[in-house]
């Protein structure tokens, strides 16, 4: 049996954010890599949420309230 680990050549759309943006990635991975490259998708989408929630947006656009 080889037990060398072989990259795949791979495109794929991970679940579209709520307001429609999608999230593709393209590479090179092992199927060892693909669930820890979920994980920083999902981390890199839960930062993107909260810089954009409309709290955040407000206290960047208006620090003087603050």
């Amino acid at each position: 049996m080889n037990s060398r680990k072989i990259k795949k050549n791979l495109r794929v759309l991970i679940q579209p954010t709520p307001n429609g943006k999608k999230w593709w990635v393209s590479g090179a991975f092992t199927t060892a890599e693909i669930p820890d490259l979920i994980d920083q998708l999902k981390q890199i989408r839960k930062v993107e949420r909260e810089m954009n929630s409309p709290e955040n947006v407000f206290r960047r656009n208006n620090p003087q309230v603050y």
